[in-house]
């Protein structure tokens, strides 16, 4: 969706290590550990991590143009 029109926050959050970890198509503890270092957008809350899909792609993204 664009910026214009972003998606509805249930659609753009997710909840818990594991759901982040398969977004990424990453190990779950390895989706951890870039999570608890800051190598990836997000935070807990109560004591479940949460992450925004276009935050987690925007920061790939950032990544990947430094990387180049």
């Amino acid at each position: 969706m664009s910026a214009q029109n972003p998606e509805p926050l249930a659609v753009d959050l997710l909840w818990g290590g594991a759901a982040i970890a398969r977004e990424l198509g990453v190990p779950t503890r390895k989706a951890f550990y870039l999570l608890e270092h800051g190598h990836l957008p997000g935070r807990k809350i109560g004591g479940l991590w949460v992450a925004s899909r276009q935050q987690l792609r925007e920061r790939l993204l950032d990544d990947a143009d430094r990387a180049a």
